[in-house]
């Protein structure tokens, strides 16, 4: 991650720091193999990732974080098609319904 990604606290961006959820954004940018991610990195210190689980987003993070980023380095994000992060059109999962087996089909594929 480039310097000037790094977000050192107490020095977090208002932003980061909002609540309500409306407010809640990740200040950087990212693009990827499949589409944009929402990613902040905080603090300097050992290396910490938290990874939101599904269907979340980075916002579970928002009174973690800061208080992580007192002594470690604090990378969060938005997984692909969650939160701030955008998937490009090619690489948009399908609908739930269309991830739902057919009443045909057997777990092994066949």
């Amino acid at each position: 991650m480039p310097a000037h990604a790094r977000h050192d606290s107490p020095h977090i961006p208002d932003v980061v720091r909002g609540d309500p959820y409306e407010e809640w954004q990740l200040p950087d940018r990212v693009r990827v193999e499949g589409g944009e991610v929402a990613t902040g990195v905080f603090g300097h210190g050992p290396p910490v990732v938290l990874v939101h689980g599904t269907p979340a987003w980075s916002y579970l993070w928002r009174k973690v974080f800061p208080r992580l980023a007192e002594h470690c380095t604090v990378h969060v994000w938005d997984l692909l098609g969650f939160g701030d992060s955008r998937p490009t059109p090619a690489s948009a999962p399908p609908s739930p319904d269309r991830r739902r087996p057919s009443p045909n089909s057997s777990p092994t594929g066949g």
